[in-house]
């Protein structure tokens, strides 16, 4: 149950770091390059670490 609840939690986060890029694809903002890139490099490092500590986790349980 403990394992359920640790990878909705990180799916969430997820979510949440995600919000600002959808965000501002959606309400037509011009945004900078460099932003945008920024958000998705965020993302890209946020999702590595998030599953790089849930494959850890079932490997321990």
């Amino acid at each position: 149950m403990r394992t359920r609840w640790v990878i909705f939690l990180c799916l969430l986060s997820i979510a949440a770091a995600e919000a600002p890029l959808i965000y501002f694809a959606y309400q037509g903002e011009d945004v900078q390059p460099w932003i945008t890139w920024g958000l998705v490099w965020y993302m890209v490092a946020l999702e590595c670490v998030v599953f790089g500590a849930l494959a850890i986790l079932f490997k321990v349980l």
